[in-house]
């Protein structure tokens, strides 16, 4: 193949467009965007892809309908799911890092094995929660309803009660 060139660095510049369009033709590499209906497994909502796996990480899913959503192992990392309906969600080993969940419902989720280290859950609707070895280190906790929650071993290091007080300072405990 030979290349018009201008000069050396714009040769360059050409042939990495051309190897990275191949590249992305043949599907070696996935460009994370809001998926189209024909590679999506799941549904959408708010023009995100919801399904196990997705990489949702800092999506904005504010008042989004999600209740009984599958999405197992999904990057939810600093996402924004202020208002949110997860209610009955399966969530299992998900990633939820950082996210911002307050006055979400989150009834009945599936929660085992979910990283929720640093969340937001304000106010949030844990009631009937399955948080089996869940980690909830450093997260707000203040407000929410945690009440009929299921599960044990569950990291609370740093996280926030329900009633404002720091678990484990003063013998504090969620």
């Amino acid at each position: 193949m030979r290349l018009f060139s201008v000069n050396s660095s714009l040769s360059v510049l050409v042939v990495s467009a051309l190897v990275a369009l191949s590249l992305i033709s043949s599907g070696a590499i996935l460009i994370q965007t809001q998926a189209g209906a024909d590679t999506c497994s799941g549904s959408f909502v708010h023009g995100y892809c919801i399904a196990p796996y997705a990489n949702l990480s800092h999506a904005n899913l504010h008042d989004a309908n999600l209740g009984g959503a599958n999405l197992s192992h999904a990057n939810l990392r600093g996402a924004h799911l202020n208002d949110a309906n997860l209610g009955g969600a399966y969530l299992g080993h998900a990633n939820l890092g950082n996210a911002n969940l307050p006055f979400a419902n989150l009834g009945g989720a599936n929660l085992s094995d979910a990283s929720l280290g640093g969340a937001n859950l304000y106010g949030a609707n844990l009631g009937g929660a399955r948080l089996s070895r869940a980690d909830l280190s450093r997260a707000d906790l203040e407000h929410a309803n945690i009440g009929g929650t299921l599960g044990g071993v569950l990291n609370l290091s740093g996280a926030i009660c329900p009633n404002g007080k720091k678990h484990g300072v003063s013998g504090a405990n969620c």
